[in-house]
């Protein structure tokens, strides 16, 4: 079989009869097997290992718009970044990672940095700027 292609002014193509089963698109490879399907015992929308589904998810999403993740997550590459973003449920608070500044950013009402009793414990209010303009240097400044 070639090429398939749906035409019309709102192409819909549908997998699956809306009864309890797994609906799948599976890519038959010469070495490894992968998966695109609707695990319909998690009634999650899964990509994965393999050509049976759920047994090696890689990525899963749920109804509720969560998404795991199970394996590493690599953004960019070697020399080559990008910028990465992660908000808070508070409005405006977010930590970004800033490729072409290199610099992680914390833009919170309050910061709070934990680790062990020899690491680093640092706490700011929504009044406190932390900034370090070198590499050897942090600035704290109350406002």
């Amino acid at each position: 079989m070639g090429t398939i292609q749906i035409d019309g002014s709102t192409p819909k193509l549908t997998i699956g009869n809306a009864t309890a089963e797994d609906a799948t698109i599976l890519f038959d490879g010469n070495a490894q097997d992968f998966y695109i399907a609707l695990d319909d015992s998690a009634d999650d929308l899964v990509i994965g290992l393999g050509s049976t589904v759920g047994t090696t998810p890689i990525i899963a999403i749920d109804e509720n718009k969560l998404s795991t993740f199970s394996g590493a997550i690599t953004v960019g590459v070697d020399d080559t970044g990008h910028d990465v973003k992660f908000f808070g449920a508070t409005a405006s608070s977010y930590i970004l990672w800033d490729e072409s500044a290199n610099s992680l950013l914390l833009n919170a009402s309050t910061i709070d940095l934990n680790g062990t009793a020899d690491g680093l414990i640092l706490d700011a209010d929504a009044d406190t700027t932390i900034s370090s303009p070198t590499d050897d240097q942090i600035e704290i400044e109350i406002a």
